[in-house]
């Protein structure tokens, strides 16, 4: 078959995005999530978030969660 795995053509995409995108800066939801603090994180950890909060990916916990040091030891 054509579409077997490992034997689909991978190109470029087919449009180009006409313009970047931006969130909505007047909602409460955004709002919030910018004003949430960022500390207690390693650098890749901490570069995450700010990504997930621009491109509005960041969703705040229900509950909140700890961090441990030691998790950055394990090769990723």
């Amino acid at each position: 078959m054509s579409s077997q795995r490992g034997n689909l053509k991978k190109g470029a995409p087919k449009y180009q995005n006409s313009f970047a995108f931006t969130h909505n800066p007047k909602s409460k939801k955004t709002d919030h999530i910018l004003g949430l603090p960022i500390h207690g994180l390693c650098p890749h950890c901490h570069a995450q978030i700010v990504w997930r909060k621009k491109y509005r990916k960041y969703k705040p916990l229900t509950q909140p969660a700890s961090w441990y040091a030691g998790i950055s030891s394990i090769p990723i």
